[in-house]
């Protein structure tokens, strides 16, 4: 008895490979050159972080961790400006070091944008797939959430770390849609992580947003299980509020070495 192989078409890495493929060949211009994104955002605020960002070790770049999370004053963004250390756990996400260090300068802030774009359009294939789309379906979800003109466009007004948190709001939705079919404390805990790791990328609004969409998400659940089961779901309903409390528990713990310094400006 042999196995079945299965098709290339029906394999969810195909169609990954191939939107990563599609992302980076439809915004090529912005990657292979030596050219900066002429936008307010990028020539007042990003370029100065990414140019020291490049000519920073990997262990200067450990070593200052724990500066970042003092106040300061950033002379350079803005003609001058203090986050309290409100920005401090941006400095952990490493993956954002590497591209701006390892990529060359400045399409590097190019790339740390479309690899984004290639994250974020990942996670809505996957989110696509978990919901019950088809591949053809989720795959061209993938590439309207990154590709379509009212997130793709941020490119052009220089919004880097809003890009950024926008496209991590599929991976919540993913795990926040695996938590509420399998009711395991696992998948609450991924959705407050990923709630968290978008906040780190310190665009405030968009974390708040998404914390809203959340709230919604998780209510609607709640709504429909009840219509569904009525006075069955009393239990049920006990467990699923507790899970989404130890969420909320998880989210603001987490983003607290970053939100407690924030708190001041109110």
């Amino acid at each position: 008895m042999s196995d079945k192989k299965t098709g290339i078409l029906e394999r969810d890495s195909f169609y990954v490979v191939l939107m990563t493929i599609i992302i980076i060949g439809f915004f090529r211009r912005i990657l292979f050159t030596d050219q900066i994104i002429r936008a307010s955002d990028v020539i007042t605020q990003f370029f100065w972080g990414a140019k020291a960002v490049k000519e920073q070790s990997l262990l200067q770049f450990v070593q200052g961790i724990p500066t970042i999370f003092q106040v300061s004053w950033d002379t350079l963004s803005d003609g001058g400006r203090t986050l309290e250390g409100g920005w401090n756990a941006i400095g952990l996400l490493f993956h954002r070091y590497f591209i701006q260090h390892f990529f060359p300068f400045p399409s590097s802030i190019a790339w740390l944008v479309v690899l984004a774009m290639c994250w974020g359009a990942i996670g809505t294939f996957f989110y696509c797939r978990q919901i019950g789309v088809d591949r053809l379906g989720a795959f061209t979800a993938g590439l309207l959430y990154v590709i379509c003109t009212e997130n793709a466009s941020l490119i052009n007004a220089g919004h880097i770390q809003k890009f950024e948190a926008i496209c991590w709001f599929p991976w919540i939705f993913l795990y926040m849609e695996k938590s509420l079919k399998s009711g395991r404390l696992y998948y609450y805990a991924l959705t407050a992580l990923m709630l968290a790791i978008q906040f780190f990328h310190m665009h405030w609004q968009i974390s708040f947003y998404s914390c809203l969409a959340v709230g919604a998400y998780w209510l609607w659940y709640a709504a429909g299980r009840f219509r569904e089961q009525r006075g069955e779901y009393g239990r049920q309903f006990t467990k699923d509020f507790l899970l989404a409390a130890v969420l909320a528990a998880l989210f603001f713990s987490t983003i607290a070495m970053s939100f407690a310094p924030l708190y001041s400006w109110s």
